[in-house]
């Protein structure tokens, strides 16, 4: 399930990939439980923007990979500023944001919104997708990371938060409490600095290497784009919620806010493997499913 899951969001044209991924879903007459939901947020899927797939079907196949914890499972630290162990999804996940936190609509530059358009135009009438970093086996972001059906793990020490992905083999280090290294250097996952606002950890990510994209229909981030993140943990450290401001002048009018919120996950504490090589990131694999060059990679 999780691999061809991989092969869905990280590769194969979305339109085919839903198609695939609704045949292996679990038993059709199978209703979820509701998803936790904060009163004072947005409902994804409702008015976050355009899910991949009907949600019922969604919400299904994301029970299925994420079933109830049971009732003697480990449980979060009651340290809030305690991040350290497993987490996983309990949202459906959005294929194209189409609205901030607000409800209000992304604010696109004519250059970024072009940019998203012509990503979408490629993946759904001319089934041409293009490429992008995930399907290259490069770290594509954290969006895209935190976005995705994988479970990541946290590990904190007094100077750094790391989160370690299944996804990709990527890690995000948050170096606490110190300046941004030189703008010359860049990584693919940016120069990460946090700092705690209460039990809010706020962290600020610039210096990318190349453009990213925030989510699989392709909106976009350049590689001069900072992002701000709130990270805290909500409902007795059961869930984190994370908030995510684009500043982006390049693609954005305005800097603008999304929420997510991931699931206490100690089940997962060992992260299944995640073959990104044997994918669609070789050039074999790239002829085989139509992906074709982004001429914005790297701007």
């Amino acid at each position: 399930m999780k691999r061809s899951l991989s092969s869905l969001f990280c590769a194969l044209p979305i339109v085919l990939a839903a198609q695939a991924a609704l045949a292996q879903a679990p038993d059709p007459n199978f209703v979820p439980p509701p998803l936790p939901v904060d009163s004072n947020l947005p409902v994804f899927g409702a008015g976050g923007g355009r899910v991949l797939f009907g949600v019922p079907a969604e919400a299904a196949t994301l029970h299925a990979l994420y079933p109830p914890l049971p009732a003697d499972a480990p449980k979060p630290s009651a340290e809030p500023r305690n991040f350290e162990g497993a987490w996983g999804h309990d949202q459906v996940m959005i294929a194209r944001i189409e609205w901030d936190m607000y409800g209000a609509d992304v604010p696109f530059t004519p250059a970024g919104r072009e940019i998203r358009d012509r990503r979408v135009k490629s993946t759904y009438d001319d089934k041409k997708p293009y490429s992008n970093a995930s399907a290259e086996c490069k770290p594509p972001g954290q969006p895209w990371l935190l976005g995705l059906y994988y479970t990541f793990h946290i590990f904190q020490t007094k100077d750094q938060v790391l989160f370690q992905f299944a996804m990709d083999h990527a890690v995000w280090v948050i170096r606490l409490n110190q300046q941004h290294r030189d703008p010359s250097v860049r990584e693919y996952m940016g120069d990460s600095i946090g700092h705690w606002e209460g039990d809010t950890l706020v962290v600020e990510s610039t210096n990318f290497k190349k453009a990213f994209w925030i989510d699989v229909d392709g909106t976009p981030a350049s590689k001069d784009a900072k992002l701000v993140f709130r990270i805290r943990k909500i409902y007795d450290g059961k869930r984190m919620e994370i908030l995510t401001t684009v500043d982006d002048p390049k693609n954005y009018t305005a800097p603008w806010t999304f929420v997510r919120t991931i699931a206490w996950r100690p089940d997962k504490n060992v992260l299944d493997e995640y073959n990104c090589e044997l994918q669609v990131s070789n050039n074999v694999g790239a002829d085989v499913y139509g992906l074709i060059p982004d001429p914005d990679e790297g701007k």
